[in-house]
């Protein structure tokens, strides 16, 4: 393998790693785990067999487990693949998701 060829596929292939670390930045990941890690913290502090909510709360829940159920709980990003094809020496992006037909 030519020097050349060499340092432009470890070129491209560093340019590929920057590319999928700036997406995976805007992902929010931060705001997610920081929200979990609240809610773990307030599903630890829940120390009884009984939650008290108000009732316009518990009347929305058939429709909350409904639509989770019905659609999607998968975060937008995970329906995303990268790929890297040495011979064409491109970053193939493929989207995952099959449209519901509603």
């Amino acid at each position: 393998m030519p020097p050349s060829y060499k340092f432009s596929l470890s070129l491209i292939k560093n340019r590929a790693a920057l590319c999928m670390q700036a997406w995976w930045r805007s992902l929010k990941l931060t705001r997610r785990i920081k929200f979990l890690s609240t809610l773990k913290g307030y599903l630890h502090k829940i120390d009884s067999n009984v939650i008290y909510m108000e009732e316009t709360m518990y009347l929305e829940l058939p429709r909350i487990i409904h639509e989770l159920t019905e659609k999607s709980t998968r975060l937008a990003e995970q329906f995303i693949a990268f790929a890297f094809e040495p011979n064409t020496r491109c970053i193939l992006i493929r989207n995952l998701k099959i449209e519901r037909f509603e």
